[in-house]
């Protein structure tokens, strides 16, 4: 199975989709308004932690693919499948949204590893734009102190990045 045969299977069946990308911050806003004035002792805290990341792997994974679409494979965004490269994203957003206002994000469980991983993703994303696009120049003279700059700066956002999402 590709990652084609996944996308076509959640193109056939959108009511799931919407289903499963509305219920994560519904659910939040639930979980939200029952444990109210509770949110960072146990199990509220581990709950929002499960949440957080139901929305953040999809919505990361949707946020890579919609910048590799537009970047790499130029396809306009406004043919992209809403379901499969935009609702994830909003999904994260709106979850994260909702436990933000009912508890401080530093007492979830995991949190902080999130930015981490999105900053290591950028990195991975802008080092292959720019090999893609020194490999299609061909070459072309570019300043080795130019490319030693970028190379240097990708390295340390590669690098912090992971240290925060490994960090315990």
């Amino acid at each position: 199975m590709t990652l084609q045969h996944i996308f076509d299977l959640a193109g056939n069946n959108p009511l799931l989709v919407i289903a499963f990308f509305v219920a994560i911050p519904l659910l939040a806003a639930v979980v939200a308004w029952i444990g109210y004035g509770e949110g960072n002792k146990s199990p509220y805290s581990y709950i929002y932690s499960f949440l957080i990341y139901l929305a953040s792997i999809p919505g990361i994974f949707a946020l890579t693919m919609t910048i590799y679409a537009a970047i790499f494979h130029n396809d306009d965004l406004r043919e992209l499948n809403f379901l499969i490269y935009f609702l994830p994203i909003i999904s994260m957003i709106a979850t994260i949204m909702v436990i933000k206002r009912v508890v401080d994000l530093d007492g979830v469980p995991g949190f902080e590893k999130i930015p981490g991983l999105l900053m290591a993703i950028a990195a991975a994303i802008i080092l292959m734009l720019l090999l893609d696009k020194i490999i299609l120049i061909g070459f072309v003279s570019i300043p080795f102190l130019f490319l030693f700059l970028i190379f240097i700066g990708l390295l340390l956002m590669f690098s912090f990045g992971m240290r925060k999402f490994f960090k315990k």
